[in-house]
């Protein structure tokens, strides 16, 4: 008995690690009946089909079901989306209600979400995993138009670089972790990193607005050693310990004032700003 106990603990084990947020560092959050994935910006939903009596054989059966199961998880998708929080005062449902267009091409979006998993249940039900990226033309969407496009200032950078002497290149970086754990950060789709005063260092005034749409306007982790060797933010990442949280839904990060000093100091820390090599460390 003991040993099957055992079995049936380690199946259950293997179950969770082969979950589809269970990988070290994913920052996942329930949201309704959904999953939102802010590590990968994935939106998972999941829907459970039922035939009706009135089915011929298995095969129709399964087919029904099939078609329900999808619907009900498009649904399930659209409400959790509902729920995800833009920035400190909107949520995605502000768009439903302020946007009848807007919200007719999330709508179609999501209804055409793509099928990651199917499952045969007994009864001939049939379980269906949606999935959906929130990047390119649903981020479009999704993203407040405050996000502009801003011109590409390598060359400039490259430049100032150039006239740089040796200790002010030391203060250059290459990416910015903000280690949030403990403050009850939520997630959002455009945070903003404020100092003391509440001025804005990073958020959608600074953020060009193809790599907010490419790759967000901020990563989420839940590692600080993942994060601190995560490509996006390079080889020579700044580490801010935020102070405290800021905004009605809680995703604005306050920094002290010296180290908002040291990401402006030297000019060169706009061109990460502006390409979102920025991560948050979530607990």
């Amino acid at each position: 008995m003991k040993s099957m106990r055992r079995c049936a603990a380690l199946i259950v084990f293997l179950g969770v690690l082969g979950s589809s947020f269970s990988e070290a560092g994913i920052y996942a959050k329930k949201l309704g009946t959904g999953t939102v994935d802010w590590s990968n910006r994935v939106v998972e939903a999941i829907g459970i089909g039922t035939p009706p009596r009135s089915a011929q054989n298995q095969a129709q059966a399964r087919a029904l079901a099939a078609q329900q199961a999808r619907t009900r998880a498009a649904r399930q998708m659209l409400r959790t989306l509902k729920m995800v929080p833009v920035d400190c005062s909107h949520l995605v449902n502000d768009i439903a209600v302020n946007d009848a267009s807007q919200f007719r091409q999330l709508k179609n979006m999501v209804y055409h979400a793509a099928e990651k998993e199917t499952f045969f249940l007994s009864g001939n039900r049939v379980k269906k995993v949606l999935t959906v990226g929130i990047r390119g033309d649903l981020a479009d969407i999704l993203l407040p138009g405050n996000i502009r496009e801003i011109k590409d200032i390598r060359g400039e950078a490259a430049e100032q670089k150039e006239k740089l002497t040796q200790s002010e290149k030391k203060k250059s970086f290459t990416g910015l972790v903000l280690d949030c754990r403990g403050l009850k950060v939520a997630p959002a789709l455009v945070p903003r990193v404020l100092d003391e005063e509440g001025k804005e260092i990073y958020g959608p005034a600074i953020v060009t607005r193809r790599f907010a749409l490419r790759k967000g306007v901020a990563g989420y982790d839940s590692e600080i050693e993942k994060a601190l060797h995560d490509p996006r933010i390079g080889s020579n990442p700044l580490r801010v310990k935020a102070v405290r949280v800021s905004g009605a839904n809680s995703c604005d990060i306050v920094i002290s004032n010296a180290d908002a000093h040291r990401i402006l100091e030297a000019p060169e820390n706009l061109d990460f700003l502006r390409r979102a090599s920025v991560i948050i460390v979530l607990d």
